[in-house]
C-alpha cells in the first residue's frame, strides 16, 4: 500500500471496478471505508474546483490587464483608444459600448471590431453587461 491506496498492476477498468465493488456491492460494503473514500473524493473535488477558480482568476487578470495593443484592431482605431486614456482591455470594458462611442475615432465599425476581439478572448459578456 502506499498512501492507503493499493498499487497494482491491474489495468484502469479493473481498478474502477474494484472501487465500484468496494463501495457499493452489500457483500462487500464496509460502511467505515465507504465513508472514508467519499470524504477523500469530496476532498479532491473541492481541491481541484480552488485550484481551477484560482487558474481562471490568474487567467482572466492577465486578460483584462493586457494593452490594447494585443487586440487584433486597426492602429488608428488603437490610437484613438489610447489619446482617450484607453490602454487596457480593462478600460476598454470600463468605458462601455456608449464611452466608446463617444471617443474621437471610434465608430460603430470599430466598435464592432473591438467587440469581435472581446468575444475572441470570452469577454463578450461582460462587455454587454456595461
Amino acid at each position: 500500500m502506499t498512501g492507503g491506496v493499493k498499487v497494482s498492476n491491474k489495468g484502469n477498468e479493473d481498478v474502477l471496478f474494484d472501487i465500484y465493488i468496494s463501495i457499493c456491492d452489500p457483500e462487500h460494503l464496509d460502511l467505515k471505508e465507504s465513508e472514508d473514500t467519499l470524504r477523500k473524493i469530496q476532498e479532491a473535488k473541492g481541491f481541484l474546483e480552488k485550484i481551477e477558480q484560482k487558474y481562471i482568476y490568474r487567467i482572466r487578470k492577465e486578460i483584462l490587464n493586457s494593452s490594447v495593443d494585443t487586440l487584433n484592431i486597426d492602429t488608428r482605431t488603437k490610437d484613438s483608444l489610447k489619446r482617450a486614456g484607453v490602454f487596457t482591455i480593462k478600460d476598454i470594458l470600463n468605458s462601455g459600448r456608449n464611452g466608446l462611442l463617444q471617443i474621437l475615432g471610434i465608430g460603430y465599425k470599430s466598435l464592432r471590431k473591438i467587440e469581435e476581439e472581446l468575444r475572441s478572448k470570452g469577454l463578450d459578456v461582460f462587455f454587454a453587461q456595461q
